[in-house]
């Protein structure tokens, strides 16, 4: 049989490939969390749709993704159509993964010569941290999409990309059949709001509970990642490099002794450059600020301006919104 294997990241594809599962493999590699997403995303064309929204807002974060000379993904599934006799979707334990997932079923479940072929692979484990013997165990635990998937994908993929957390809130209780993880993403999620009390992320008040001056950046980056090597896994690198650059660029700091110009999570230039390195090998401490947000005795918010992306929710001072996780309340100050 000639299947068409899809996945949600480089390395992922890389060990199928190496394990020789699928005749074809397509990448999905957007990475929506934490960067604009527009409302008007939808169909055929959301790749498009996101290169030009992000262009629009000069937002670079996520570009690089969408500035490839290859065909979307959806094209090259419907170019690859007459060789192959299945396509099957592998879902990662991972909350970007799950959203990946929700944006291409809500979008393919109006592709009948897609959706017609479709199987999924529900991973128990991220398929790129698998080897060979794992990838090949898992090979055969596909099932048949069924039209159930597609109603509970439209629900997830709908709310993250709403213009407020609203409908992302409100599905805090649903129990989907088929997204196993969804109900500790959801939480999670919520949770990377600003925080009520201190203005912060969830995610950022982790990296300021760390920081002891001892540590190199990618060995903070690296430690937090570890710690969340088991499923289900919230944090990628691009979100923990950009909270800490976030902490300590900002009018009033949140971290300090870190080495900040030229900083670019996207640019390959300067990845591969002097000035990454510099950021890297950084030993973050603490500011007096930055502890006063650990205590819980000041607010970002007081301090600093506020221009954060949380799904489709551009979250700034002129159209805040925190969540208070103790409460389980939204709220909004527009």
């Amino acid at each position: 049989m000639n299947k068409l294997i899809v996945n949600f990241t480089p390395s992922g594809i890389g060990a199928l490939k190496q394990a020789r599962v699928g005749t074809k493999r397509v990448l999905i590699s957007q990475e929506p969390l934490f960067c604009p997403v527009s409302a008007n995303s939808d169909g055929e064309d959301f790749y498009v749709t996101q290169k030009a929204f992000m262009q629009q807002l000069n937002f670079l974060g996520g570009l690089t993704l969408l500035t490839t000379d290859e065909l979307s993904p959806f094209a090259q599934i419907k170019n690859a159509l007459d060789d192959i006799d299945r396509i099957e979707l592998w879902v990662d334990p991972a909350l970007f993964a799950y959203i990946g997932a929700a944006q291409f079923l809500h979008t393919i479940k109006s592709m009948p010569d897609i959706k017609d072929r479709l199987w999924i692979n529900w991973l128990d484990y991220c398929c790129g941290l698998m080897n060979q013997r794992q990838i090949l165990h898992r090979e055969n635990r596909a099932v048949s999409a069924k039209d159930t998937v597609y109603d509970e994908a439209s629900l997830i993929w709908l709310a993250y990309r709403h213009h407020t957390p609203e409908k992302w809130h409100q599905l805090r209780h649903y129990h989907p059949r088929h997204f196993e993880y969804w109900p500790i993403f959801n939480v999670w999620m919520l949770q990377q709001l600003p925080h009520h009390q201190s203005g912060i992320r969830q995610i950022s008040r982790h990296i300021l509970s760390v920081m002891d001056g001892g540590q190199h950046v990618d060995h903070i980056v690296g430690d937090i990642l570890g710690e969340n090597f088991d499923p289900p896994h919230y944090a990628n690198d691009y979100n923990l490099f950009t909270s800490i650059n976030r902490l300590a660029s900002a009018y009033t700091p949140a971290l300090t002794n870190i080495s900040l110009p030229g900083y670019d999570y996207w640019d390959d230039n300067i990845q591969r450059g002097e000035e990454w390195t510099l950021f890297c090998k950084s030993k973050p401490i603490l500011t007096p600020f930055g502890q006063s947000l650990l205590n819980g005795e000041a607010n970002w918010r007081d301090y600093n301006t506020i221009d954060l992306w949380w799904g489709g929710t551009h979250i700034t001072d002129n159209n805040y919104w925190s969540y208070d996780p103790s409460a389980d309340t939204l709220f909004a100050d527009q």
